[in-house]
């Protein structure tokens, strides 16, 4: 069925990569990601970065590389900005999860001009708005409490995960759901998850003023959610 996804914070990740972290899978994408695994014995052992839900916001460029005060920066941002997600409408406001999709893409950042193919499939409603199991909470709550740790700073500054990795030619499939928020419009009214998109904006917008050119952005349209990688 379809679900929801509750967005909790901004969060760097090994290698420098800026997201924008969930509170955990809810049920229904755990089930989704248990039954697949099940019904195809062969798929690819799960990559670490798809067993928390996050969306990939942007990374480092080619060339660069994170200092000690460039991670410093970033926490406050990261701080600040999570502070207003917990205060704004978005607390009240979750993300969601009505369609999954299925892309064939030829680079891991899946923007829209690397996508060789997208099959979107809806998922029924009502959403089902059962929040994520004390496991996953857990879960997610000891990856981020990885960022306060006095020497993530290697682990943040680490190789990889730079604008290559993610732009440069990588055949692959995956299972994601892409933000409706960031999607074209097709008709009036407002899209779900419109505060959050808000909120990814001024949280660029920060970090490009107090790291100006240490950063590339993904685009708009291939914000997404990885629930699992299919091949690749």
């Amino acid at each position: 069925p379809a679900c929801v996804l509750m967005p909790c914070r901004f969060f760097v990740s090994w290698s420098g990569v800026l997201t924008l972290a969930y509170t955990g899978f809810p049920p229904a994408l755990e089930r989704l990601k248990r039954d697949l695994s099940d019904a195809i014995p062969t798929l690819p052992k799960e990559n670490p970065g798809s067993k928390w839900p996050k969306t990939s916001l942007g990374c480092i460029r080619d060339g660069q590389r994170l200092t000690p005060e460039h991670l410093e920066v970033l926490r406050k941002i990261c701080s600040q900005h999570s502070e207003a997600l917990s205060s704004s409408s978005i607390s009240d406001a979750p993300i969601l999860v009505d369609k999954m999709s299925v892309v064939l893409y030829e680079a891991r950042c899946l923007e829209q001009h690397r996508r060789l193919s997208t099959h979107t499939v809806p998922l029924a409603g009502p959403a089902d708005m059962s929040p994520p199991s004390d496991a996953e909470l857990a879960s997610v709550g000891c990856v981020m409490a990885e960022m306060d740790s006095p020497n993530y700073w290697f682990h943040a500054s680490k190789d990889g995960g730079r604008e290559g990795h993610y732009r440069n030619g990588c055949l692959g499939l995956t299972l994601v759901h892409d933000l409706a928020a960031f999607a074209p419009k097709t008709g009036g009214g407002s899209h779900a998850g419109a505060a959050t998109a808000t909120a990814i904006r001024a949280f660029r917008m920060d970090v490009a003023a107090e790291l100006p050119g240490v950063y590339t952005w993904f685009d708009d349209s291939s914000l997404h959610v990885t629930v699992r990688a299919l091949m690749g």
